[in-house]
């Protein structure tokens, strides 16, 4: 999967035309910065549809499907969209910055977000009911207890890499943060069920490897059907993402005892006797 950037424009698999709220900006825009959110909405094309509204005052540049194969363009990435509202973030070197509009992408992942368990089983804020395999239990870092919230699917997740890689070749990232890092007690998108981390470790990670690193990644493959990945080592901590899929590709960072800690788009703890290490 592959995509590229021609005239501030996304080129490649499922880029679909005939959304645009280009109207909707602030003027120009030079990226130095990505910022995810969800929709929480019904699905892509639907968000898509409505960020275009003219009433609605919010857009996005980009919305991505749940199954990674419709990719819709609102807004061209030199042009500020209404994706992030009042915010601002502190950064590592001290320094900090608001107005993200002005210099960040919004990308919005088909997702409905945090889902409540009623009568009829774990339902969304638009009364929709989810499998048991679309739901994860996690609680997120502004919040003080677990609540249910909807995975992001591994095709989702392996669209939006690709897209952001095409990103990075194109304009100077610099930081990948969600909307609520920089709106704090405002936003909880994209929540504990997006592997920001991983998401960051693929995209920017070269920029914090150290020079003398020099050691070859421990790989390997899923060897079960289905395999549940965990928030820490052991059968009875919280699942964090969909099940990795048989023959998918892991990196393994980290063991302990019988547990592996692996990256793919997710990131977390699997049982060792399912991967077939290289």
């Amino acid at each position: 999967m592959g995509y590229n950037i021609a005239a501030h424009t996304l080129e490649g698999p499922g880029v679909t035309e005939g959304y645009d709220c280009r109207d909707k900006n602030s003027g120009s825009l030079t990226p130095e910065g990505i910022v995810i959110h969800y929709t929480a909405g019904v699905s892509a094309e639907s968000s898509a549809a409505w960020l275009c509204e003219p009433s609605v005052q919010a857009s996005a540049h980009l919305v991505i499907s749940r199954t990674g194969g419709r990719v819709y363009q609102l807004v061209p990435f030199n042009l500020q969209a209404w994706h992030a509202g009042r915010s601002s973030f502190v950064f590592p070197d001290g320094s900090e910055r608001s107005r993200f509009n002005s210099f960040s992408i919004g990308i919005e992942l088909d997702n409905a977000g945090p889902l409540t368990m009623t009568s009829r089983g774990v339902e969304s804020g638009a009364g929709r009911v989810y499998p048991e395999s679309e739901v994860i239990r996690a609680r997120h870092k502004h919040e003080a207890s677990d609540r249910y919230w909807h995975a992001f699917p591994e095709e989702q997740i392996q669209t939006l890499w690709a897209v952001c890689d095409a990103l990075r070749a194109t304009y100077d990232i610099q930081f990948i943060l969600g909307h609520d890092d920089i709106s704090p007690g405002r936003k909880i998108d994209p929540g504990p069920a997006f592997p920001m981390d991983a998401l960051r470790r693929h995209v920017l990670g070269a920029d914090r490897r150290s020079d003398d690193e020099s050691s070859d990644p421990v790989t390997g493959t899923v060897a079960a059907p289905a395999l549940n990945i965990r928030r820490g080592p052991g059968p009875d901590e919280r699942l964090v993402a969909l099940p990795l899929k048989r023959g998918q590709r892991v990196t393994i960072v980290e063991e302990a005892g019988a547990w592996v800690r692996v990256e793919t788009s997710q990131s977390g703890w699997v049982s060792r006797q399912y991967i077939d290490v290289d």
